[in-house]
């Protein structure tokens, strides 16, 4: 099978998006020592839209590393779809509309 790593103007565009993205979510951190050492904020929200945790300024971290794992990890995933699950067998015929 020929190589269908080529990327098209579309995904080239989302990746600058991805990265547009990550870097916002990291935004709020450039001002973290400004922050008061003491200072709350919410974490988790209920149904009623009510805050019902609190954490500190650490917690500010999480969404961001997160966000940073999910796109390194789906970046080095995209460069092997060989091993990704698809519901059918990949053909020649059927490899261009899966990859």
């Amino acid at each position: 099978m020929k190589n269908h790593q080529s990327k098209t103007t579309y995904d080239k565009i989302v990746e600058v998006v991805a990265v547009a993205a990550l870097l916002c979510a990291f935004y709020p951190l450039l001002f973290y020592n400004s922050i008061d050492s003491n200072a709350l904020f919410p974490t988790h929200y209920n149904f009623a839209g009510e805050v019902d945790g609190w954490g500190d300024r650490t917690s500010l971290w999480i969404m961001p590393l997160i966000a940073l794992v999910f796109y390194v990890g789906l970046s080095i995933v995209q460069k092997y779809p060989k091993i990704m699950n698809y519901p059918c067998k990949i053909t020649e015929q059927n490899v261009d509309y899966h990859y």
